[in-house]
This record gives structure tokens, C-alpha cells and sequence, in this order.
């Protein structure tokens, strides 16, 4: 049976309650993985600027941001991999979606701009964020790896999201989370292709790879890993893949209580009390 050598977790509706906290007797157990040598990583649809504050309050060595699109050297503070779309599809998916008077988000390297005001995106993911960038007809040729389409109707969302892989698919992933949201990256590039990378880069074989997650952009994240698991609240179709599901939701740390169920079985005995 192999040991765990590193966990990624999900963000919302895994390792966040419904306030988007992390509870601390979540982060006194993710220290405590620490203390036994195994190394934490966050992988999340989030852009960086969305996650940045848990960062700072757990000791995380890589977190991937965009759904596997952005990856982040936490120890470094740098971004180590930004996978771009091909500037003329995002121009073209940029013109589509726009015409159809959707929101739209999209994160360069350096800056995220948005075409009109969402309160999902200022007024939850980026309350902190200073000097909004909004330009409506977001044009230009800056090299982006990242769009995010927010849909109010979500009778409209099927047909978008069918046009887009039509004229698109071979060159763009798409990415559903939430029912009035989703994500559209460049081709193959997923949270699984993110694990991936981190799990080369330490030096750690896939089989030592713990994941958990509770949505459909988690799926090829847990493909991926070793071990898999999933949040009892999360939907059934990433249920039916893994290979363990929690006793209690987001709410109440079902993913730490879990996780450290499995470290005891397979020998990673705490240092510390």
C-alpha cells in the first residue's frame, strides 16, 4: 500500500465552507500533514488573485489556478506555468460571447479585465482586488490563458457552451463550474495535467497522490491522482470515480477527517500530537 506524498485539494465546496473559509481545525489538521512530511497543494478553477489569501494561511508548495491553466511556485512566489490560448480563438470566442451580451473575464498574464460589472466576480472572488480593470469591448491582442463566461440565464448556458466546442472544441477545454458559469482554456490542460506537472517537478510518483474535490472540473483531477476521494456534497458523477467519500460535507471538515483516516491506513503515523 503506498504511502501519501502529496495532496491536492480543491477549493470550494471541499476545502472551503459555504462562507469560503477554512475552518481552523481544517488548517490545524493541514499543518499537522506538514509535520508528517507530506506536502499540500491547491488546485482550484480560482484565478490566483481568488485564492491567494488561503495561501497565506497554509503551507502550500504549488497551487494550480484556472482549472490547471496558471501554475503557482508558492515557496518561490512565482509563476512557474501559464498555458496561453492561441490569440486568434480568444479573440474569436471573445467576439461570440460578446455578442451575446454575456459576462465576460479574462485573465492575462499580468492583469484580469472584465467587460461589465459582476458581482459574482468583484463582489465575491475579488473584494480585494484594487482598480477593477472593465473594458467592454475588451480588444487587443494581449496573449491570454484563461476566460471565464458568467451566463444570468441559465437557459442560454447549453446553446453557448454547444457553440463553443462546436467552432472551437479542437482548439479549447471548457470547463463547467457552477450552473451559470463556466471556464474555457486551451485545449488538454485540466487540473489533472497540473498534478501532474507539481507531482514531476517533487518528484513524486502519481500512485503517492492524494486528491479530493466535489465538482465536474475536478474529474480529471482525480483521474489523475492515486488515491481519490470526493466530497459527500459534491456531484454524482465524481462520486461514481472515487475511491472514497467523505462522512461529512464542506461545513463540517469532511475532507481533512477523511484524508486523515487514509494517512493512518496506509502508515503516514503523525510526528506530532
Amino acid at each position: 500500500m503506498e504511502i501519501v506524498k502529496l495532496i491536492s485539494f480543491d477549493l470550494d465546496g471541499t476545502l472551503l465552507n459555504d462562507y469560503g473559509d477554512i475552518s481552523d481545525f481544517s488548517k490545524k489538521k493541514i499543518f499537522s500533514f506538514a509535520d508528517r512530511g507530506i506536502i499540500t497543494s491547491i488546485n482550484t478553477g480560482r484565478g490566483l488573485m481568488g485564492m491567494r489569501k488561503y495561501l497565506d494561511q497554509l503551507p502550500v508548495t504549488y497551487s494550480a489556478a484556472n482549472n490547471g491553466a496558471l501554475v503557482y511556485n508558492n515557496l518561490e512566489d512565482r509563476v512557474e506555468v501559464i498555458h496561453f490560448i492561441e490569440n486568434e480563438h480568444k479573440v474569436n470566442i471573445v467576439d461570440y460571447v460578446l455578442e451575446k451580451d454575456l459576462t465576460v473575464n479574462i485573465f492575462f498574464e499580468n492583469r484580469v479585465v472584465i467587460n461589465k460589472y459582476s458581482e459574482f466576480y468583484y463582489g465575491k472572488l475579488y473584494q480585494k482586488m484594487l482598480n477593477p480593470v472593465i473594458e467592454p469591448k475588451l480588444t487587443g491582442t494581449e496573449e491570454a490563458f484563461s476566460i471565464d463566461v458568467e451566463i444570468s440565464d441559465i437557459n442560454l448556458i447549453d446553446t453557448v457552451v454547444s457553440d463553443i466546442e462546436k467552432y472551437f472544441g479542437k482548439y479549447v477545454a471548457i470547463t463547467h463550474s457552477g450552473s451559470n458559469f463556466f471556464q474555457i482554456n486551451k485545449n488538454n490542460i485540466t487540473k489533472g495535467t497540473a498534478l501532474s506537472y507539481i507531482a514531476e517537478k517533487l518528484s513524486i510518483p502519481l500512485n503517492n497522490t492524494l486528491s479530493i474535490g466535489d465538482s465536474a472540473n475536478d474529474y480529471p483531477l482525480l483521474e489523475t491522482s492515486g488515491i481519490a476521494l470526493a466530497m459527500i456534497n459534491g456531484e454524482e458523477r465524481l462520486k461514481s470515480i472515487a475511491h472514497r467519500i467523505t462522512k461529512e460535507d464542506n461545513n463540517n471538515d469532511g475532507a481533512v477527517n477523511l484524508i486523515e483516516s487514509i494517512l493512518s491506513e496506509r502508515g503516514n503515523e503523525a510526528r506530532y500530537e
